[in-house]
């Protein structure tokens, strides 16, 4: 059964098509207007919603805009149901684009994307930093960057998505909603052990996970990982981020 919702600035209605993905906190759909996705949430909690409305207030410009392309999927409005309740939002789809580990991966990018050379690579990491502080001079912090929100397509145009979980500050009231997600591998030594429900954090932090990327971009691996050399087994990589144990850099 096809779900109508009603899209809150101009009460345009909304039909809900395929189901894209779905996850623990919401699905993601088409909807009946070309090149725009619906995400709709499990439980839309006032918390999520007044983030979302602060978002709206302030939206980023997007780096790659001249090149016609999507490089944030960012909300661009929000959608009720039948009693006129939030359920969700809408934003721009980014289309014919992969994750960015399909490129990074030796073996993948071979199999995937064999004409993506080294340049490209470059390209990519370049074009990724140009996004993330776009992103950060209207105040945001990304939180959970991990290559599965950066997309990537043949032009080595990159995008972010999964924009709501994102740290929020209110421009008006200066309320944080707080990222409180965070992966492996990409979380700086000074969230280690951190709850982040209740903790503010800062570009700093989206720039350690950024030099995460690129280390993956231009060489392929982890740079907190490599050919373990001390006693009994390699340690994870968040261990080694937290005694600062990364290839690239020569302890003296």
């Amino acid at each position: 059964m096809m779900t109508i919702l009603t899209r809150s600035s101009d009460r345009q209605t909304v039909s809900l098509g395929n189901e894209i993905k779905t996850s623990g906190e919401g699905k993601v759909c088409e909807t009946n207007f070309s090149g725009i996705l619906a995400k709709i949430y499990h439980n839309p909690t006032p918390e999520r919603i007044a983030k979302l409305k602060a978002m709206l207030a302030n939206p980023p410009v997007d780096p790659m805009k001249s090149k016609n392309h999507i490089s944030i999927a960012f909300p661009q409005d929000l959608l009720l149901d039948g009693s006129g309740n939030c359920v969700g939002f809408l934003m721009p789809a980014v289309r014919n684009s992969r994750e960015l580990q399909s490129i990074y991966n030796p073996s993948k990018r071979k199999k995937n994307a064999p004409g993506f050379n080294w340049s490209y690579l470059h390209v990519t990491a370049l074009n990724t930093a140009w996004i993330i502080q776009a992103i950060h001079e209207k105040g945001y912090v990304l939180g959970d960057i991990k290559s599965q929100n950066i997309l990537v397509n043949d032009r080595a145009l990159v995008a972010v998505i999964d924009t709501d979980s994102f740290q929020v500050r209110d421009s008006k009231t200066g309320k944080v909603y707080r990222c409180t997600v965070g992966s492996d591998g990409f979380t700086p030594v000074e969230l280690l052990g951190k709850d982040f429900s209740t903790t503010d954090q800062t570009e700093m932090c989206d720039r350690f996970r950024l030099a995460v990327l690129i280390h993956y971009l231009l060489f392929g691996y982890h740079p907190f990982s490599g050919k373990w050399t001390g006693a009994g087994e390699s340690p994870e990589p968040t261990e080694l981020i937290r005694k600062g144990l990364c290839t690239a850099v020569k302890i003296v």
